[in-house]
């Protein structure tokens, strides 16, 4: 079952509201980290293991992470009661919106 609210850039919103841009890198190369968690009576289901993963994950991948593991729990949880879904299934992605396929990041390593 899809609920009728999610999570974008730090606002709740109406699922037929949202409106992705099909030029964004992360979409269109699946560029990005995700993960499936349990809510059980309100509660994120192993949330620190969850975001260490993301965060290992996201290095790897260059993808920055919005905001740190507290402020992303208490929106989590935030969305869980306008769905008034204490018990359900949550999907979290983040995706990266900048850059290209063939960015050089400042911190790699330069040939001679």
């Amino acid at each position: 079952m899809l609920h009728r609210y999610v999570l974008h850039n730090d606002q709740i919103q109406l699922v037929t509201d949202l409106t992705l841009s099909p030029g964004q890198v992360g979409l269109l190369a699946g560029w990005g980290v995700f993960s499936t968690l349990r809510v059980a009576s309100g509660v994120l289901f192993e949330w620190d293991r969850h975001w260490a993963r993301i965060q290992r994950d996201a290095a790897l991948f260059h993808v920055a992470l919005p905001h740190d593991s507290e402020t992303v729990r208490l929106k989590l949880l935030e969305l869980v009661a306008a769905n008034q879904a204490p018990d359900c299934t949550l999907r979290l992605v983040i995706v990266r919106n900048g850059g290209g396929m063939w960015r050089v990041h400042p911190t790699a390593a330069k040939a001679t």
